[in-house]
């Protein structure tokens, strides 16, 4: 049976992913940042006391009952380091990419010997390149376009309205050169559209290694409702 290990800084639907191959007895570790433990150990107990409010907030939806605790390693130290006065002197873009690089670190300490590594894109390259020592094969999740698509579509947004746009938009910087070095070791892409896909295969990566699963959702929460033009709308279009 494989053995499969993820690792994520944040939420997004690393849980469910973590969840379903628990499910399927593939689990082997589900490492991630900040995680609301319900028996923590004395460290996490002592930092829970001391939270800055911003992470407090977070702190509700940090967990996942359906997942087996025991499989859960949580390295909470890079998200509170990016809530301290150090953003403002390092920049908001900086601090985000610092983050993912001390907690990819710390991540790639650890034994990651598995069949299938499974990380989420900006903090993962040296985890990738551990699990790759030890025999994995490693998945990149990609939830967004290929970053040199957005930075083409926020620098064409700046010069629409005149204003410069910032240097890490338009320099190859340490940050933008591990992105790339992320997507290039990585075995396989996974990728929620068949446009993000097409972007990938686009920047160089084999059409075999970019697969498509899209978000699922609960079917029964959404409603499609009937199209209602507004007396505003109408007005605007002309008609």
């Amino acid at each position: 049976m494989p053995e499969v290990i993820i690792s994520n800084v944040g939420k997004h639907h690393a849980y469910e992913t973590a969840f379903s191959f628990q499910q399927v007895g593939w689990l082997k570790r589900f490492y991630t940042s900040f995680y609301l433990e319900k028996d923590p150990p004395l460290k996490h107990k002592a930092l829970r006391a001391v939270l800055p409010k911003s992470l407090q907030r977070k702190v509700g939806n940090r967990c996942d009952e359906r997942i087996d605790s025991k499989l859960i390693t949580s390295y909470f130290f890079p998200e509170i380091l990016e809530r301290t006065p150090l953003k403002n002197i390092v920049g908001a873009y900086n601090m985000m990419n610092l983050k993912g690089e001390i907690y990819d670190r710390r991540v790639a300490m650890q034994n990651l010997e598995c069949d299938i590594f499974h990380g989420f894109e900006g903090a993962v390259l040296h985890s990738f390149r551990k699990a790759k020592k030890q025999g994995a094969k490693t998945v990149l999740d990609y939830p967004i376009f290929h970053f040199q698509t957005i930075r083409e579509i926020m620098v064409e947004e700046y010069k629409y309205f005149g204003i410069d746009a910032p240097k890490y938009l338009t320099t190859d910087d340490i940050n933008i050169r591990r992105k790339q070095k992320e997507i290039e070791e990585s075995d396989f892409i996974f990728v929620p559209t068949e446009r993000i896909a097409k972007d990938f295969v686009r920047y160089g990566k084999n059409t075999s290694q970019v697969i498509c699963i899209p978000y699922g959702f609960n079917a029964e929460r959404f409603k499609v409702k009937k199209k209602r033009i507004t007396f505003f709308a109408f007005c605007l279009l002309g008609l």
